[in-house]
């Protein structure tokens, strides 16, 4: 009898002591939800300011243009804290879907890529890009692609995260380190970076551009980067993306 009551002391001690881990562990379900949601909420927020952020940068950026003072890089005190600001000229990066291989090569190895992955990168970009089923010496056809879920273009890149689906390219590498994006355009630019000299910058009607933005928000950091096109003195958005900081 006394076995029988101790078994069942034991059966109730461990109940509990299971009772107050679940309880413990929803808890902390429950907290970390909270701060879940709590930081969808505050991201949502962010990116609904920076939309309206870019264009309040670009009337300074007019502003300050009209005054003579540098509006290419600058910043503005706000309600959200300091912004970062950065304009430049899409007309200066390397077009990818202009550049012949040389070119891309060139740039490629002036960003600190090494020789074989430079070649792959500019051969595989030229098979996506082009309308035949040849591939170049260093480079990829719909062959490659079929085990990965997809298939070459073979026309002109349309967006700036398809640059990251050619072979030799990843996500790593065109948006963080060495950010190649920064170098490159689809939207018309130069064929050779470094034969053509650069001119004065100014925003001009009929221009595309490049805006960098980065702000702190409830203690979290942002960097949104906008192309966009001026048609007389609106900004037309081409592209928009909110860029790992």
């Amino acid at each position: 009898m006394k076995r029988q009551s101790g078994y069942i002391l034991v059966f109730v001690l461990i109940t509990i002591l299971a009772l107050a881990s679940m309880i413990g562990y929803l808890r902390v379900l429950g907290y970390q939800e909270i701060k879940l949601v709590k930081t969808i909420k505050n991201d949502h927020e962010a990116y609904l300011n920076l939309s309206a952020l870019a264009l309040y940068s670009f009337k300074k950026a007019l502003e300050r243009q009209e005054e003579g003072e540098d509006f290419s890089k600058f910043t503005l005190k706000t309600d959200y804290g300091i912004l970062r600001v950065e304009f430049s000229s899409e007309n200066e990066l390397l077009d990818l879907n202009q550049a012949n291989g040389e070119a891309m090569q060139n740039l490629f190895l002036s960003m600190g890529i090494e020789e074989e992955r430079a070649q792959i990168m500019a051969d595989s970009l030229i098979d996506w890009r082009d309308s035949d089923s040849d591939h170049h010496l260093n480079g990829a056809e719909k062959e490659y692609y079929q085990d990965l879920g997809y298939t070459p273009r073979n026309g002109p890149l349309k967006t700036l995260e398809e640059v990251v689906l050619v072979r030799g390219f990843d996500s790593y590498l065109f948006w963080v380190k060495p950010g190649l994006y920064q170098k490159v355009t689809i939207f018309g630019g130069k064929k050779d970076l470094f034969n053509t000299p650069e001119k004065e910058f100014r925003l001009t009607t009929g221009g595309t551009y490049r805006l960098s933005l980065r702000y702190q928000y409830k203690g979290k950091s942002y960097h949104y980067l906008e192309i966009f096109r001026l048609e007389g003195a609106s900004p037309v958005v081409l592209y928009q993306r909110v860029l790992p900081e």
